[in-house]
């Protein structure tokens, strides 16, 4: 009996191969790259609050940068990747009265950083149709997506 299963599986990977070898032509030659600029400006008045130390608006100006690689996958029955995402905002303009917009980090100090940024990698792998990733994602699924409204993605 386990002999039979273990000839049925070997079968079954066999009959996968020819297939998931057809696939793509390589790691950097189905490589894609791009880089997304975003100019983001934020204005919220809040001239009808009264009382002392209220903050009567938040105010503030950035440039996003979103470099985003997506590698294809080494050859053979299962294919391996990386993608790379790269997220750096830079402050234009802010001051201390008016933070806190959500678009900038703010320190301890209450001034909104001059620039901040991530680095995200994904490891993939594949065989034939079926996909595996592992790290930053950003996905946009139905019942799960990513937002994508600020300055920066989230992931």
């Amino acid at each position: 009996m386990k002999r039979k299963l273990q000839l049925a599986i070997s079968v079954a990977m066999a009959g996968g191969l020819p297939s998931a070898l057809a696939v793509g032509g390589g790691l950097i030659e189905d490589s894609t790259a791009t880089l997304q600029l975003r100019n983001y400006y934020f204005m919220r008045d809040f001239s009808d609050i009264q009382g002392r130390n209220q903050q009567s608006k938040a105010e503030e100006w950035a440039q996003g940068f979103i470099l985003n690689f997506k590698s294809g996958y080494t050859p053979g029955p299962v294919g391996f990747g990386l993608d790379v995402l790269g997220l750096m905002g830079v402050k234009l303009d802010s001051n201390s009265d008016r933070t806190n917009t959500g678009l900038l980090p703010v320190h301890d100090d209450g001034k909104a950083a001059s620039e901040y940024g991530r680095l995200g990698l994904t490891l993939k792998a594949r065989f034939s149709s079926t996909e595996l990733r592992y790290g930053e994602q950003t996905p946009n699924l139905p019942i799960l997506a990513h937002t994508d409204n600020r300055l920066l993605p989230q992931t």
